[in-house]
């Protein structure tokens, strides 16, 4: 009796409570289970799943000709568009599934849900815009997405290909905020970047003339912006023109970790256009030339830019840096962590009035590498630098007849920790003939196996390089060594200890020269060594007698006994095998120089 009038009870609310909604205004139809409710033209939602989801779909596919529910179901959208849902499973179609109407979304639940066709022939043909398809999977035939526009992908697999997100080209990365965690304003992926990178870019390139979409991105990313080149390669040879005259004093990066330039015209592979503060960074980019290129990276006329951590290479008859001053100038430009290699100049700068000014320019932690003959590592023309710091660069040539620093009315610079290696440079640091110089250009630091050699005779080295002497600084001793042999009659003294300069002797010091002969020399004349350089062939001591072993302490001359020059360049310090006939078939000998720094002789 209890539970009929519990029952009872609830009929009667419930009839209670469809009066109340008629009483409303509101219109009610109870609809048979099997029975879909209509809105509109068509149900916006249409599920889609296999027999085995049968009772809770609208349509109900069995593995064989899929594309007939599937057609079905897409023709059943309203003419504004809908969604489809596919549950998991394996789905097989027959046939290309389309419709031309915009506004479509067809999803799944992951890789759960798995549609092919042939491996070859898409499955899905996008027959308007705006349409989105998320969270499924296909064979190699994939979706279509024609020419459509406003499409994008979600967490889809294509074949073994995976997007994360991928979108139309057209949409650009101020229309959607996609949770990727990049921090790029656009990003552009390499045609052979890997497939999960290609998902994160709002643009692939396609190997061919990718300045294009380059250029494109870097127009139109506005104040602050950042165009990020993914890892791969990028191929082109018109100019990428970096031109912020649009947007003056607005810091602009343009970055590459991992991305290859493969620049194959004649012009310059990246260009910073005129404007007085630019303030464009430049970062992580390798650039490759051929032999008709100008530069890797032109600056004209340009004014504080950072450029860092770059390669540059392959420019053979042309330049890794370019700073073009024309008639005003480039100034507070900074260019950090890099290596040039395989380019007729390093860094250069070039002008068409003089001089003009490079002022606070700095160049810091980079490794130069001359492979052409002929070529620069650095080439300062007629320009004025004030306030101009290299530190810790290091020039390095491969080939003969190079030029390691080349300095012309080049004024007020500071040379930090500078190294230039190799002997065979026939200028590391060289000066054009005939022009007066500022007196405030300071060398700091270890000039490892190099010369200094001054073209200009018309101004002395003391003052205009005044901290070249500063090579030694807090040196208190030294030693310099080498084999003078039959075969190697000549020898620049090799350098040891916290001393690096081979054949370098500074001023102020006072020397022990010992020879120690290991293996007599045999010419049928005299057999001597003396010590000295080529413009003073025994200035630290005179000939002594090889022709039998033992150790011997020669008799010093004057430098050796107290030398108050510094040796370098064409008077670096060497050993000479003298022979007063034949000439020897054997005989060894270890020349050793101690020097020892004292105050100034009275």
């Amino acid at each position: 009796m209890i539970n009929y009038i519990k029952r009872h009870k609830w009929f009667l609310l419930t009839l209670a409570v469809i009066a109340s909604i008629s009483l409303l205004g509101l219109q009610f139809e109870v609809v048979p289970k099997n029975q879909s409710s209509t809105i509109g033209q068509g149900k916006v939602v249409l599920r889609i799943g296999t027999i085995e989801a049968s009772g809770t779909v609208d349509y109900i596919c069995d593995g064989t000709d899929d594309d007939v529910q599937f057609q079905g179901a897409l023709s059943a959208l309203p003419a504004n568009g809908g969604k489809i849902e596919i549950l998991a499973g394996n789905y097989d179609v027959g046939a290309l599934v389309t419709r031309a109407i915009d506004n479509v979304t067809i999803t799944g639940v992951g890789r759960g849900t798995y549609i092919t066709f042939d491996g070859i022939s898409a499955i899905f043909l996008a027959g308007g815009n705006n349409w989105t398809f998320r969270d499924l999977r296909t064979d190699a035939g994939g979706i279509s997405m024609a020419a459509t526009t406003g499409w994008s992908w979600e967490n889809v697999t294509i074949n073994a290909t995976y997007y994360a997100y991928r979108t139309d080209d057209l949409t650009t990365g101020t229309s959607w905020n996609i949770p990727t965690g990049r921090t790029a304003t656009y990003v552009i992926a390499a045609s052979d970047a890997p497939a999960n990178v290609k998902a994160q870019a709002d643009v692939v390139c396609d190997g061919v003339a990718d300045d294009v979409q380059i250029q494109a991105a870097w127009n139109n990313i506005g104040n602050g912006g950042i165009v990020t080149l993914t890892e791969g390669n990028f191929n082109y040879s018109t100019t990428i023109l970096i031109d912020p005259a649009d947007t003056p004093h607005a810091i602009r990066t343009f970055s590459g970790y991992g991305a290859t330039l493969n620049y194959s015209g004649n012009s310059n592979a990246i260009e910073i256009t005129e404007i007085y503060d630019s303030q464009v960074r430049i970062e992580g980019i390798h650039i490759i030339g051929t032999v008709v290129g100008n530069s890797g990276i032109k600056l004209t006329e340009t004014n504080r830019n950072y450029i860092k951590d770059f390669v540059i290479s392959s420019f053979s008859t042309g330049t890794g840096i370019l700073i073009d001053v024309v008639d005003t100038c480039s100034e507070h430009n900074s260019f950090e962590h890099f290596l040039i290699e395989g380019c007729l100049y390093g860094i250069k700068t070039e002008q068409t009035v003089t001089p003009v000014s490079i002022s606070s320019t700095n160049i810091q932690d980079g490794n130069i590498r001359l492979l052409t003959a002929g070529s620069y590592g650095l080439y300062f023309g007629q320009v004025h630098a004030e306030g101009s710091l290299i530190s810790r660069l290091k020039i390095s040539q491969q080939i003969d007849s190079t030029v390691g620093i080349f300095l012309d009315t080049t004024h007020t610079i500071c040379f930090d920790a500078l190294l230039i290696e190799d002997y065979a440079f026939p200028n590391n640091i060289g000066v054009q003939s005939g022009v007066d110089y500022d007196d405030q250009c300071v060398f700091y630091g270890y000039f490892i196996n190099s010369d200094i050699v001054f073209d200009n005779t018309n101004a002395p080295i003391t003052g205009r390089f005044s901290g070249y002497e500063n090579t030694f600084a807090g040196e208190t001793s030294g030693i310099l060594m080498g084999w003078v042999t039959s075969g190697t009659q000549t020898k620049t003294l090799t350098a040891y200890g916290r001393q690096v300069i081979d054949g370098v002797l500074p001023a102020n010091v006072v020397c022990e020269v010992s020879i120690r002969v290991t293996q007599l020399f045999n010419s049928d004349g005299t057999d001597e060594i003396r010590v000295g350089h080529d413009t003073g062939g025994d200035i630290i001591s005179t000939l002594q007698d090889v022709s039998v072993t033992g150790v011997f302490s020669p008799v010093l001359n004057s430098a050796g006994i107290f030398n108050n020059t510094l040796r370098t360049g064409v008077d670096r310090i060497k050993a000479y095998y003298v022979n007063g006939g034949a000439e020897p078939t054997q005989g060894k000998a270890l020349v050793i120089i101690r020097w020892w720094k004292v105050d100034n002789s009275p």
